[in-house]
């Protein structure tokens, strides 16, 4: 408990210092309990500890794990996320306050190949693929959508990356009706076409 002050006749406001006495009076000790300060984790009670009225607390620091950074802690869990240090005037809960990473999912053919957490707010550097002999590497649709992007992207949500392969131009040879050569080039690539010798 902590001295709180004196009430008169035991009611009302505590006063502490000075008072002007004007009549008969009876001052009542006005101790109040310490404030007792829960911790609370995935809904439940992590611990609760008495601290003296007025002190600075030290919030703790939790680790980031993988699927979630560490945010803070919410007062009753509502409101701006606290870090550092808090000065204790009453009961108090702190909730802590884990937000869940961004999910990133690559996706090749229909199926995911990849999945990882990143913060939001992060940059990744988006893989590229070689190109097959058939097809190249175009880049990668945000959720199946929209243009294709290479390079770098920040991250804001969740986000699947499916991949854009694009099939190349098939280019043949025919000579006498019959296929002698088949090539594929890129959407705008050049190619020397090929001498024959003469024939009589």
């Amino acid at each position: 408990s902590y001295f709180n002050g004196w009430k008169v006749g035991g009611i009302g406001d505590s006063y502490k210092g000075d008072y002007q006495i004007t009549q008969d009076t009876v001052f009542v000790l006005d101790m109040v309990s310490n404030p007792v300060v829960t911790y609370m984790v995935n809904g439940k009670v992590e611990r609760t500890e008495s601290v003296e009225h007025g002190a600075t607390i030290d919030l703790e620091t939790v680790a980031d794990t993988e699927a979630q950074y560490y945010n803070g802690w919410k007062i009753n869990g509502v409101g701006e996320s606290l870090k550092g240090s808090y000065t204790v005037t009453k009961d108090i809960v702190f909730v802590l306050d884990m937000v869940n990473n961004p999910v990133v999912t690559y996706t090749i053919g229909g199926q995911v190949t990849e999945t990882y957490y990143k913060k939001h707010g992060d940059t990744i550097e988006l893989d590229s693929i070689p190109d097959t002999e058939t097809q190249y590497f175009n880049g990668w649709k945000v959720n199946g959508e929209g243009d294709s992007l290479t390079g770098e992207y920040k991250i804001t949500g969740d986000v699947n990356f499916v991949l854009d392969m694009v099939n190349k131009a098939v280019v043949k040879y025919m000579v006498n009706g019959n296929s002698e050569n088949t090539l594929y080039f890129k959407h705008g690539e050049t190619t020397i076409l090929p001498t024959k010798e003469n024939t009589e």
